[in-house]
């Protein structure tokens, strides 16, 4: 039996659609998949924000991750105001934090900077960005990477206090960190390729046929999300 060293707490702040979720679990079991998959080791502890639950004391895990969300961070309503307070808390006490798409945009928001819909429309598919030099020696690696991507809202101003990673032109603010204990990126590692699609269909009517068709064809494209999931863990358990 393999001993557990590693926590890490996952913020569910979204429901997977009910078609979907019977065949693909929630957000938490497919984070769970990638991660176990790299590191057996890690234990994932989900807290469902949505429904105000917290852990009692911020040191139960490692880490925190915030998962993406259909909702905007600059919504009126009450489990957001309370899960702003959290990262607030986890930023003084410097306590580990990843933001995925949704998190990397609310952590923006939330620590002086600000997260807007873009008048670029959607941002969906497989997409390739640009670490520049912080980012290269954020994650030793050169040359762009790529993620999927489902979003509307875009950072425009990152948090105070941020170093940027990596950019494209389509997101110019797609991915940043603070000190050594929060990391954030606009993309997603989570999703199952399958599921993309599925969410794609789902979605055709709102993007547009040009778009989707577009998007469509790059689910073919490599998708390096192994290679980021790596990453956090590096940068949450690493030397």
């Amino acid at each position: 039996m393999l001993e557990i060293l590693k926590k890490l707490g996952i913020l569910k702040t979204d429901t997977v659609n009910e078609k979907l979720a019977p065949t693909y679990g929630e957000y938490p079991e497919m984070f769970g998949d990638m991660f176990l998959a790299i590191d057996p080791t890690i234990q994932l502890i989900t807290y469902d924000v949505q429904n105000f639950a917290y852990p009692s004391d911020i040191n139960e895990v490692d880490g925190y991750l915030i998962t993406g969300s259909a909702v905007s961070v600059y919504e009126d309503l009450d489990w957001l105001k309370e899960l702003g307070t959290f990262i607030k808390k986890l930023h003084q006490h410097k306590k580990k934090i990843i933001g995925v798409c949704f998190g990397h945009q609310l952590i923006a928001h939330v620590l002086g900077g600000k997260t807007v819909k873009s008048d670029k429309g959607w941002g969906i598919g497989v997409r390739s960005v640009e670490l520049n030099e912080a980012g290269r020696s954020f994650t030793k690696k050169k040359g762009p990477f790529n993620l999927f991507y489902s979003h509307q809202d875009q950072v425009v101003v990152p948090a105070k206090g941020s170093k940027l990673l990596a950019s494209s032109s389509f997101c110019p603010i797609a991915m940043c960190s603070i000190g050594d204990h929060i990391f954030t990126f606009q993309g997603h590692i989570e999703m199952p390729t399958e599921y993309t699609h599925q969410l794609m269909n789902m979605r055709r009517h709102k993007y547009g046929e040009p778009l989707y068709q577009e998007a469509k064809a790059t689910l073919k494209d490599r998708n390096d999300k192994y290679l980021v999931t790596q990453w956090i863990i590096d940068f949450i358990w690493g030397e």
